[in-house]
């Protein structure tokens, strides 16, 4: 059976296990999510193509509804849940999705440089 989330290459795979053990890029704090906190995710997203988001204790009401916070942020930000773990979560731009063959490559390289 074929999982739902979606399938990335060698090499994307190894930046995203890089962010999964890097700092977080953008820290939610007690106000929440803002429109520009939405700006900044986006602007990170469109720079490193995956991030790690970490959201702060003091954030209300946020272990109960976690999942959903970050599914209405990722669909605002034009990207995927790569995954949520405890107050963490890790974002990966839609549009490496989309790109197939000899041009996903491509930009998998110039990502690493």
């Amino acid at each position: 059976m074929e999982s739902s989330k979606p399938k990335y290459g060698d090499r994307m795979m190894d930046l995203v296990k890089k962010t999964r053990h890097s700092q977080a890029a953008v820290m939610v704090g007690k106000k929440g999510v803002t429109p520009r906190l939405e700006e900044e995710i986006g602007r990170q997203l469109k720079k490193q193509k995956v991030i790690k988001i970490k959201f702060l204790k003091s954030v209300e009401n946020i272990k109960d509804n976690i999942g959903e916070t970050v599914k209405d942020l990722a669909g605002k930000c034009g990207a995927n849940i790569l995954e949520i773990r405890g107050l963490s979560a890790i974002l990966v731009s839609k549009k490496i999705k989309t790109i197939k063959g000899k041009r996903k490559k491509q930009i998998e390289k110039e990502e690493l440089k």
